[in-house]
C-alpha cells in the first residue's frame, strides 16, 4: 500500500521538486506549469462537454493554470521594478 501511495505520488514530488529549483526563474517555471496544463487538457479530453470532465479539470488543470499565471506576474513585477530603478 506505501508504495502505490509512493508512485501515486510522483507527480506532485516532482512539481515540488521543479518549484524548489527554479523558484528564482518564474518565466521558466511558468512555462513548465503551462505545459502539462495544455498536454493534460487533451490527455483527458476535457474539449468534451461531460461534467465529470469539467471536476477533473477543476481538480487538475486549473491550480496548474493559477500556478503559471502567478510565476508569470511574478516575473513581470520584478522587471517592472528592476527597469524602474527600483528595489
Amino acid at each position: 500500500m506505501l508504495l502505490e501511495f509512493i508512485i501515486n505520488s510522483i507527480p506532485g514530488i516532482i512539481l515540488i521538486g521543479l518549484i524548489i529549483l527554479l523558484w528564482k526563474k518564474e518565466l521558466i517555471l511558468s512555462f513548465l506549469m503551462f505545459a502539462p496544463a495544455v498536454g493534460l487538457f487533451f490527455l483527458f479530453r476535457f474539449y468534451r462537454n461531460n461534467f465529470e470532465n469539467w471536476l477533473t479539470m477543476l481538480t487538475v488543470e486549473i491550480p496548474l493554470l493559477v500556478a503559471g499565471t502567478m510565476f508569470i506576474l511574478k516575473h513581470l513585477k520584478d522587471k517592472d521594478l528592476d527597469h524602474n530603478g527600483h528595489s
